[in-house]
């Protein structure tokens, strides 16, 4: 399709889904899952899209499982030291743990008594042996069929269950970053942060998928361990210790295998964030590498980026490799434990044949096959964790939160936000809808009186702010702003004018929130900002879209904006007019063009303070005369009707 003939599919958004069956299913249709039958019969005339998948359960959706998990981390942190992985232990970790005791004592009884009964049943057809009746070898018989039924049909409930807290982690955390993707202050540093972002939402909450299946294994075998060992010997005494010696002295290796596992799989991911964005920085900048013809040194620098993280996944790839191998441990410990029992002078029968070779496998299946998988699984999710962690730790925006007092007013009501008085905790409070203001006096000793302030718009007192905490004081006049008192009336013009590097647009930082004061004062008196950025940004989607963004379409308000931003001839010049798309898969829009949608899209809004970061420096002499005079002069100085 034609970028310019593109036009968002309105289906998507009326799409309603079919209710979900399970929640009208009975207890038999439920354990059977014959609620699912209708999607299969589907499945079986074409292949399943979108439309044929039910309804979300409330239970899964990602608005209360957010909501739950940011709860809880907001308490963490509160703490010295917040940790993400008590986060998710204090929601979930009893419901995994229950259920996960649970079916290890089904699983594990299951597993252990079924090769009783297969000996027990062999030596019912040993020549000569008069012990067993008939009778009995039909008990063994049907022990053996109810062993072999039993876990079956408990082990798809508790892996469906199991699987589905593992999902709604999963759907809880991609909410959580997103909105803390929202609050992120550039102080934060924004270099590579959407190569993360995408890292950790496709790749490292897909970890807790298989974690919370496997995590139950970690105890689990260890306690089978114990009992098969004691049933072990005793049917084959000593010499079964010997198997079991053998089998335990690859412990160690399992250990090591998990630590490597885990350390190829941090390699792995912080190449992977190194990769995605050096292609999101090559794919912005692909004008310029065709047009300088740097495709092969570009290439050349993709390969050795794309070959080291390879080589960390190769790493993990061998080391799963290796563990398959193990195969071979479970019949040589078997071998060991035959011929030391035969060493000791005693003479095995294809009963305890049966049973010892039936428990080793059982042991090998536990130890050196979902131990390890355990080990490796649980280890790439608590790296995934710390990952999480460490982004959701990372620097935002603080917004009050004033304490309603019991008449059900808010504490320090005003028309401010003032904060001040503290280090390090300084911020303001930029919202997208207008609300009352509220002056911390919680967090400052500090009295404001709103009718001596009510003329402000914006007032800032021994303003100090710098980009590098670390940074020493002769570095903060090069990366912040150091000592600056500003005050700008209500509807004045206020320009500042400074060399490259001076502060301009950090100060437009401060204001906005994106980055905290060190030290210093800041009240603002409005109740809602509209910043447009020194870099043009659009997203993908119609030239009107772009510029009425998230507010209410009003179409004398919207004529308006796009003549005091002198788009009227661009739109004449487009082919769609201002219905063609723009973005990455849109039309190529020059420098002043995306600026001037951009000024647009901040004046269209509705605001009381409008901060414009070095508007008129991508556009003509005359172009930015026009917008001067008629946009920043006169129309935002004079207002607009709605």
């Amino acid at each position: 399709m034609n970028p310019t003939q593109y036009a968002q599919d309105p289906s998507i958004h009326e799409m309603r889904r079919e209710e979900n069956p399970v929640t009208k299913a009975n207890g038999l249709s439920r354990y059977t899952f014959w609620w699912l039958r209708n999607l299969f019969q589907t499945g079986l005339k074409r292949p399943i899209d979108e439309a044929d998948i039910y309804e979300t359960l409330s239970a899964h959706q990602s608005e209360q499982l957010s909501y739950q998990f940011e709860d809880r981390w907001k308490l963490e942190l509160k703490k010295d030291r917040p940790s993400f992985l008590r986060v998710i232990v204090a929601i979930y970790g009893w419901t995994i743990l229950a259920n996960g005791f649970m079916y290890t004592t089904i699983d594990s009884f299951s597993r252990i008594v079924q090769p009783l009964c297969l000996g027990g049943l062999v030596s019912y057809f040993a020549p000569g042996q008069t012990t067993i009746s008939k009778i009995e070898a039909y008990y063994y018989a049907g022990g053996i069929v109810a062993c072999s039924f039993v876990p079956v049909a408990v082990f798809h409930h508790f892996i469906l269950y199991i699987f589905q807290i593992g999902m709604k982690i999963r759907v809880a955390c991609c909410s959580l970053l997103y909105k803390k993707a929202l609050r992120i202050t550039k102080a934060a540093g924004t270099d590579g942060l959407t190569g993360q972002v995408i890292n950790l939402m496709s790749n490292d909450v897909a970890k807790f998928d298989t974690a919370t299946g496997f995590v139950h294994d970690i105890w689990k075998g260890p306690i089978e361990l114990v009992v098969l060992g004691w049933f072990i010997y005793r049917e084959i005494g000593v010499a079964g210790l010997i198997g079991i010696a053998f089998l335990l002295s690859f412990i160690p290796l399992q250990a090591w295998v998990g630590k490597k596992a885990a350390s190829f799989r941090l390699k792995t991911a912080t190449r992977t964030d190194r990769r995605v964005r050096f292609m999101n920085e090559i794919i912005q900048g692909i004008q310029v590498i065709k047009m300088y013809a740097w495709e092969h040194s570009f290439s050349r620098m993709v390969d050795s980026i794309r070959r080291r993280e390879v080589a960390g996944i190769r790493g993990t790839l061998f080391i799963r490799a290796g563990l398959l191998s193990f195969n071979l441990v479970s019949r040589l410990s078997i071998f060991l434990s035959l011929v030391g029992y035969c060493y000791f002078g005693n003479v095995f029968t294809a009963k305890k044949v049966f049973i010892i070779t039936s428990y080793f496998n059982l042991l090998y299946s536990s130890m050196l096959h979902f131990w390890p998988l355990a080990l490796t699984s649980v280890a790439e999710g608590l790296i995934s964790i710390r990952r999480i962690e460490e982004f959701l730790l990372l620097p935002e925006r603080k917004l009050l939160d004033p304490k309603p007092t019991a008449n059900g007013n808010h504490e320090g009501e005003s028309e401010l936000t003032l904060l001040d008085g503290v280090k390090m905790t300084n911020g303001v409070a930029a919202r997208a809808k207008p609300l009352k203001m509220m002056s911390a006096v919680a967090r400052s000793k500090r009295f404001v009186n709103k009718k001596g302030f009510a003329r402000r718009g914006v007032f800032m007192k021994n303003g100090t702010a710098c980009w590098n905490k670390e940074a020493e004081g002769e570095h903060i006049k090069v990366t912040g702003i150091r000592d600056v008192t500003l005050t700008v009336e209500k509807s004045k013009l206020c320009a500042i004018v400074g060399p490259v590097g001076s502060g301009k647009s950090t100060l437009l930082q401060v204001i906005l929130g994106e980055l905290e004061l060190d030290e210093g004062r800041l009240e603002i008196s409005a109740s809602a900002i509209s910043y447009a950025p020194q870099e043009p940004w659009l997203f993908e989607g119609s030239v009107k879209n772009n510029i009425v963004f998230v507010e209410d379409f009003n179409d004398k308000r919207y004529k308006e904006v796009v003549k005091v931003c002198a788009l009227e001839r661009d739109f004449q010049l487009l082919p769609l007019g201002d219905e063609t798309i723009v973005g990455e898969r849109g039309i190529s829009l020059s420098g002043g063009q995306r600026a001037r949608i951009s000024l647009a899209r901040a004046i269209y809004r509705k605001a009381d303070v409008y901060l414009l970061d070095d508007p008129l420096s991508a556009v003509d002499t005359h172009v930015g005369k026009h917008l001067f005079e008629q946009c920043i002069r006169d129309y935002l100085k004079v207002g607009y009707s709605s």
